[in-house]
C-alpha cells in the first residue's frame, strides 16, 4: 500500500460540502492540513523548493482548486520557506524592510562565562585579520556557530558548506568580531 493511500486510509479527506466552505484559516488547523502539510515538506526534503532553505517550513497550493483533497493531488502543492511564500504573495518579508542585526542573549547564568579574551589590536580602519585560534574563541560552549554569531563576521543565511574555514585571513571590524564573541554566550558583555 502507498504512503498516500495509508495516510488517507488513516485522515480521509474532509468531506466536499464543509471543506471548501470552511473559513481558509480554520481549515489549515485541521488534522487533515497539517498531514497535508507533513507529506509536502517531506517529500520536498524538508527545504525549500525555491531557495533551498531549511527554515520556517510551510505548504503552498499552487491553486486551490484540490481543496480539502489534497494527499490526492499532491502535486498541486509546493514547499516554501516563509520568506519565499511572503515574497510570491507580494508581502514585504521582515528581512527585505529593514535588516537588524539581533541583540546578544542575555546570559542566564555567568557560572560558564569568562572575561574577554586578549585580542589582537586594529589596523588603522579599526580590523583584525582572523586567524583559527580567533575564529575558535567564535564557537558556542557545544562547538557548533550561531547565526548572529555568522552575521555579525559578515556571512549572509544560509551558510555555505566550509565558510567557517574560508574565514581565516579575512580582514572584520573589530568590534563585529567583538559582537560576534557576545552571540556566542561564553564571554561576560561588559
Amino acid at each position: 500500500m502507498s504512503k498516500q493511500r495509508a495516510f488517507m486510509r488513516y485522515y480521509p479527506p474532509l468531506p466536499k460540502g464543509p471543506g471548501p466552505h470552511m473559513p481558509y484559516a480554520d481549515y489549515l488547523k485541521t488534522p487533515y492540513w497539517a498531514l497535508v502539510s507533513k507529506h509536502v515538506k517531506a517529500r520536498a526534503g524538508h527545504r525549500c523548493q525555491v531557495c533551498n532553505s531549511q527554515m520556517d517550513l510551510a505548504a503552498h497550493h499552487r491553486t486551490y482548486e484540490h481543496r480539502g483533497y489534497e494527499l490526492e493531488h499532491l502535486d498541486d502543492l509546493i514547499c516554501m520557506c516563509h520568506r519565499c511564500h511572503s515574497v510570491f504573495h507580494g508581502k514585504p518579508h521582515q528581512e527585505q524592510q529593514a535588516p537588524k542585526m539581533p541583540t546578544p542573549p542575555k546570559p542566564k547564568s555567568a557560572k560558564h562565562q569568562v572575561d574577554f579574551p586578549a585580542l589582537p589590536s586594529a589596523d588603522a580602519e579599526g580590523k583584525i585579520v582572523l586567524t583559527k585560534q580567533l575564529l575558535e574563541l567564535c564557537r558556542t560552549h557545544r562547538y557548533g556557530i550561531t547565526h548572529p554569531t555568522a552575521k555579525a563576521l559578515g556571512q549572509s543565511l544560509p551558510l555555505e558548506s566550509g565558510w567557517f574555514s574560508r574565514m581565516v585571513g579575512e580582514k572584520v571590524l573589530l568590534e563585529d568580531f567583538k559582537l560576534a564573541l557576545e552571540f556566542t554566550g561564553k564571554y561576560k558583555v561588559s
